[in-house]
């Protein structure tokens, strides 16, 4: 402890030595305008303007200037961009020119819509209900708005997609899978659909030849080359490759309880269901293929997955609370079987209507999603009725098919649905108990049932919510195959309960969980493991990453335990990465972790990465502690405020084996053997942050009002880097090999750190 003692005294003395000088300085002579890097921190582009506005191009490596080049009177300066690494776009006269990165030779130019660049719309802040009308980029485009007219540029072939010579004055945008739809506000009265992969304006119609449902979330769908509007009087199917009109379906969009889009097989088609009757239109012709008798098949169906052989079901949801999984013959409307698979005391409440209106529907084609982008191995993803769908491995399918059908994918999509239905067909849906399809293998479908829901056999006598399991039925006959009780939401005691939204299941390759209240259950092949976590703690999903989840076990607000769930191997692993008398552990950067730690209000202890329960035993032998009185030497501040998992100013976080300490008053380290430490004064309270803290290479950096700050993680300690820079004057950006680029505009100089030694 004296060893430690005086080791913080001498920190103390280090902490005042002054920065080393960057790896590069660059001083561009005049006031930086503007700057941007390039995508992979290759190069940095900066313009300065005296008798003429100029980009000069930088070489992060070694700082060098690599080329400049005049652009006249050019005042719009946030124009010039990077397309990839390679191209730079600049604006010139009244041109977009594209230019070679590597030495600025002009590729090719493009004459802009309007007189001059001057008349390009660039608003700060859009209006309510709007999007901010400026340069709008997506998918390989690239939406330029000028006074009197606006144009559309294919940023990959470096070519005019549309043009217009009608402005847009004010705009709001919708997207669906490949398709971008362009709704103005003000100014020209037509929509545009733009598909973003074939980098072209496949429908545009009058808003007032035919006006969009304006009560719908989302007033568009698209399945392959077929694109569905949502009108005030009824659904258009448009074939997107000719822009002609394929059929009108008859529906109002106000009137039914509820309708979907379903993407099957053979194409698209629209499920309406309303006053206890089913129907199913084939949307290309608008034809009513079926309908169901009334009471056949009753209530509301919100979910309806494709079999093979022309068989589908259906999950129906009654007004008294009853919950039913329905086959059918597609061809004809046919019911084959019905299963009752759990009772629940009120009724789903879909939430369409907002105003007397449906505002939700199209969301459903989530299956287009699902078709189209879940496609090879390796890849998770999250769905489960609030979380978002993750895609890793080219997250958007931009080189992937999108008009072939392949079963094992379709298989895959499966376990999707119901959670990218729920985050986009509607928001306000609620109910006490809820189905979601985990996985269909050859004659058998499994559902997670849960919720405070009573098992189908309930009696009404004892009213205990008993009725959530893991359910498998054959689909041959809707018998029970199998069910396997688990508590996912049973014990639930908080307000504002809803299944729908609560339920949370991380899909992996070879695994699933799903994360209840107080305990998560891993579906491995055909067994069931439970990962309990006891009554009194009630879970939170914090983050997901590679075969792992990490939740937060609530101890009724005295204790709060993280955790690492790792389903990689044969058996489920459990780490506890930190125990923490407040909910103050955040989480810089996907890191392995190799240390857990422990806070109390007095001290913090570091030890081994504990794995399995944590017992008394797990904390006799802690690698390093930090006392009350040692913790008052580093002049932190408090570490005690509650904080959100992606917090970058205030908390713990590990990173690695290391452990940062963002205080109030300070920032500290500690590595992991606790023989480095060390502890700087800082203000995190500013009103502008343009770098949290972050880990870049072997240092930390963050830039917070007009400090910022890189220091060096390895002892004695250093700063690598020290500006003192207006927030509307700095710009601070990480590059991917590890370099802190940070530039002073009012200066007109560049600092490079190259911190990955």
């Amino acid at each position: 402890m004296k060893q430690l003692f005086l080791l913080l005294i001498l920190l103390a003395v280090v902490n005042a030595v002054h920065a080393q000088p960057a790896d590069w300085h660059h001083k561009a002579g005049l006031e930086i305008r503007y700057s941007t890097t390039a995508p992979n921190g290759s190069r940095i582009l900066y313009l300065t303007r005296d008798d003429e506005t100029v980009v000069t191009c930088v070489n992060v490596q070694t700082g060098a200037k690599e080329w400049s080049r005049p652009l006249g009177k050019l005042k719009e300066y946030r124009v010039v961009r990077f397309i990839g690494n390679d191209t730079v776009l600049v604006g010139n006269g009244n041109k977009y020119e594209f230019l070679n990165a590597r030495d600025g030779a002009l590729i090719t130019s493009i004459p802009i819509s309007d007189e001059a660049w001057s008349d390009l719309a660039w608003e700060e802040k859009a209006d309510e209900g709007s999007d901010t009308l400026r340069p709008y980029f997506e998918g390989g485009i690239g939406i330029y708005y000028f006074d009197e007219s606006f144009q559309i540029l294919d940023l990959e072939k470096l070519s005019v997609v549309y043009q217009s010579p009608m402005p847009i004055r004010k705009v709001h945008y919708y997207k669906w899978d490949n398709v971008l739809m362009i709704q103005p506000l003000s100014g020209v009265d037509t929509f545009y659909f733009v598909d973003l992969h074939e980098k072209r304006v496949v429908y545009k119609v009058s808003k007032y030849d035919e006006p969009l449902n304006s009560s719908v979330y989302q007033p568009f769908a698209i399945s392959l080359n077929e694109l569905l509007l949502f009108n005030e009087r009824d659904i258009q199917s448009i074939d997107m490759t000719t822009g002609k009109v394929n059929a009108k379906i008859d529906v109002d969009p106000d009137d039914p309880e509820f309708y979907a889009p379903i993407i099957f097989n053979k194409g698209l088609y629209l499920l309406v269901s309303d006053d206890n009757v089913q129907k199913l239109y084939h949307t290309k012709d608008g034809k009513l293929l079926w309908q169901t008798p009334e009471g056949a098949i009753p209530g509301i169906v919100e979910q309806m997955i494709e079999l093979p052989n022309n068989e589908a079901l259906m999950l129906g949801y009654e007004s008294d609370g009853k919950t039913t999984v329905y086959k059918i013959n597609t061809v004809t409307g046919q019911k084959l079987w019905s299963r009752l698979i759990f009772i629940q005391d009120g009724e789903l409440k879909p939430g369409h209507k907002q105003g007397g209106k449906f505002w939700a529907t199209v969301g459903t084609i989530a299956l287009t999603v699902a078709r189209s982008y879940l496609r090879g191995a390796g890849r998770s993803y999250s769905y489960g009725s609030s979380s978002d769908l993750m895609y890793r491995n080219d997250p958007f399918g931009r080189y992937g098919s999108f008009n072939r059908f392949d079963q094992e994918n379709y298989e895959r999509d499966m376990r999707t649905i119901n959670g990218l239905y729920n985050k986009w067909v509607n928001r306000q849906k609620k109910s006490d108990g809820y189905a979601t399809v985990v996985r269909r293998m050859d004659d058998r479908i499994t559902f997670a049932v849960a919720g405070k829901i009573y098992p189908p056999n309930d009696d009404g006598t004892t009213r205990d919510y008993t009725g959530e399991a893991l359910m498998t039925l054959n689909l041959n006959d809707g018998s029970v195959a199998e069910s396997k009780p688990f508590q996912m939401f049973s014990k639930a005691e908080y307000s504002g309960f809803n299944a729908v939204t609560d339920m949370k299941i991380q899909a992996f390759d070879s695994t699933q969980v799903l994360v209840g209240v107080h305990d998560i259950y891993v579906l491995r092949g055909n067994a069931l493991e439970q990962v309990p976590f006891g009554d009194g703690q009630t879970l939170k999903m914090l983050k997901t990453g590679v075969d792992e989840i990490t939740v937060m076990a609530d101890s009724d607000g005295e204790r709060f335990d993280y955790w690492r769930i790792n389903v990689a191997g044969p058996a489920t692993r459990r780490f506890l990465i930190a125990r923490s008398t407040q909910a103050n552990v955040t989480f810089l950067d996907s890191a392995s972790v190799s240390t857990s730690i422990r806070f109390t209000e007095d001290h913090i202890e570091a030890f081994p990465l504990i794995e399995g329960n944590a017992t008394d035993a797990s904390f006799a032998s802690p690698k390093w502690k930090l006392s009350e009185k040692d913790l008052d030497k580093m002049n932190i501040g408090d570490l005690d405020n509650k904080v959100a998992p992606d917090n970058r100013t205030q908390g713990i976080s590990i990173v690695g084996g290391d452990v940062l300490l963002m205080g109030g008053d300070g920032l500290g380290f500690v590595s992991s053997d606790g023989a480095c430490r060390w502890s700087y004064e800082w203000s995190p309270k500013q009103d502008v942050k343009k770098l949290g803290v972050t880990k870049v290479g072997s240092a930390i950096a963050y830039s917070l009002g007009k400090i910022t700050k890189c220091y060096g993680t390895d002892c004695p300690s250093k700063e690598i880097g020290s500006h003192k820079i207006s927030p509307s004057d700095c710009e601070v950006s990480i590059t991917q090999n590890g370099a802190m680029i940070v530039v002073d505009r009012d200066e007109g100089e560049i600092h490079c750190y190259r911190t990955a030694r």
